[in-house]
C-alpha cells in the first residue's frame, strides 16, 4: 500500500483515546461478509473498516443517518511498528479477488478504497481530525498541521473554548488539530 494514512469514520463505541477495537475481535467472519454488511446494525466482526483516501471517508460520511460525525486519521507506518495488525488492503485488485465474489461488495470496496484492520489501534497511531456536524465536514482533507481552521458555512457562528478550538452553538467541537 502506498498510502502512509488511513481514515476512520467513527462509530458510538470508538473511543480514540483508549483506542479502536473491531465490534467483535473474537469472530471469524469472511472479508466479503464484513464489506456487505459491516456497518449494519448488530452485525459483528473482527474486522475494523478504514479507507485509503479523505475523499472516501468524506462520501462515506454523507450516506450515514447521523447529523454529528467524528473521523480520525491513522498513521499505518506507526500502527505497523508498535501493534500486531493485519491489513487487508482492498484497494489492490489481487487482494479483492481473493476475498470478495459478489459484484455489489466488490464495487463497495472500490468506491470507498476499503482497507480492513484486524487487530487493536493504539491511541498514539490515531489523530482526531473532524467533529462536527455532517453537512459541516470540509470536502478536502483539513490542514492538521495548523493548531485551528474553521470548517462551515460563513453565516455559521462559532466560539472558542479554553483550548482554542472552536464550538458551534451545540458545544461541538469544529477544529483539526494535531
Amino acid at each position: 500500500m502506498s498510502n502512509r494514512y488511513l481514515y476512520r469514520l467513527l462509530n458510538e463505541t470508538d473511543d480514540p483515546d483508549v483506542g479502536i477495537t473491531s465490534k467483535d475481535p473474537d469472530a471469524d467472519e469472511e472479508v466479503e461478509e464484513h464489506v456487505g454488511h459491516g456497518s449494519a446494525a448488530g452485525y459483528e466482526s473482527q474486522f475494523i473498516s478504514t479507507t485509503s483516501n479523505y475523499d472516501a471517508v468524506y462520501d462515506f460520511a454523507q450516506l450515514t443517518y447521523k447529523t454529528f460525525i467524528r473521523v480520525v486519521k491513522i498513521d499505518l507506518e506507526k500502527l505497523k511498528m508498535e501493534s500486531e495488525i493485519e491489513v487487508i488492503d482492498l484497494t489492490d485488485e489481487d487482494i479483492r479477488d481473493e476475498h470478495i465474489k459478489f459484484q455489489r461488495a466488490d464495487r463497495f470496496a472500490q468506491k470507498f478504497d476499503e482497507v480492513l484492520l484486524v487487530g487493536c489501534i493504539p491511541p498514539s497511531c490515531i489523530k482526531l481530525i473532524y467533529a462536527g456536524e455532517k453537512k459541516l465536514m470540509p470536502m478536502t482533507e483539513p490542514d492538521t498541521d495548523s493548531s485551528c481552521s474553521e470548517s462551515g458555512s460563513d453565516d455559521q457562528s462559532y466560539d472558542e473554548d479554553e483550548c482554542g478550538y472552536l464550538c458551534d452553538q451545540f458545544g461541538h467541537k469544529m477544529v483539526f488539530h494535531d
